[in-house]
């Protein structure tokens, strides 16, 4: 295989070098935000400085040792291939087919993977590809069809739910699992609830969480769901 036929997937031939750089970065999970090697790549970008951009994020990576997607080894290949540098982009394009020799499935755009043991494995999304998912969801449930009435809505997927609790033009979410035992409906982990989702995310004040946990076990009993809490 020729250095970069790994082009064979479908990209923007008109992205300029910073934009391919970005786009790697905007899709880097959180967990890796606060590392300094990061935080240093970002200065790096901002100066234009290309080259030692490219390396921070490599050693990043490799630092992790985690598994990162093709997107952002292809990505940085790219933007490596860009500004010959052909050892960077030699070893990016590595990276890829070592994960795919390890994992026995391919790693979605703005994921990574912690394998703790041969049967655990830990993953991590970027807050784009999150912020996707719950857009993604909300349209499903048709939450702007309700989003004006105040109180608790519930709308179930197919092994999961989400009550929406609404309060005057505010949204907290709260994810449930619906259960497989006749005891109970659903199981709802009230560890998550911590913040308005909607329409920015505001953390909950401790009386603002007190006074949705007593509402919300209220509701459900009117409601006649059983639920796990």
């Amino acid at each position: 295989m020729g250095l970069f036929d790994f082009f064979k997937r479908k990209r923007d031939t008109e992205q300029t070098l910073e934009q391919v750089i970005r786009d790697v970065m905007d899709d880097i999970p959180d967990v890796y935000r606060t590392n300094a090697l990061f935080i240093e790549s970002e200065e790096f970008f901002y100066q234009q400085e290309w080259g030692v951009t490219i390396d921070s994020l490599i050693q990043l990576a490799s630092d992790s040792g985690h598994f990162f997607s093709d997107h952002f080894w292809l990505g940085l290949a790219d933007a490596a291939q860009k500004i010959d540098r052909v050892e960077q982009a030699n070893h990016c394009i590595k990276q890829v087919e070592i994960t795919k020799s390890q994992l026995v499935w391919k790693l979605s755009k703005g994921s990574t993977v912690n394998k703790v043991d041969d049967s655990h494995f830990e993953s991590f999304y970027s807050k784009r590809v999150l912020d996707s998912r719950d857009n993604d969801r909300r349209k499903k449930d048709k939450l702007n069809s309700f989003i004006n009435q105040d109180g608790f809505h519930i709308k179930e997927g197919d092994r999961e739910a989400t009550i929406y609790y609404i309060s005057k033009g505010r949204v907290c979410e709260i994810f449930c699992e619906l259960s497989g035992s006749a005891k109970y409906d659903i199981l709802i982990g009230l560890d998550h609830l911590d913040a308005w989702a909607l329409p920015t995310k505001e953390y909950l004040s401790d009386s603002e969480r007190l006074f949705i946990e007593t509402e919300l076990k209220q509701w459900l009993y009117a409601q006649g769901i059983k639920a796990d809490l």
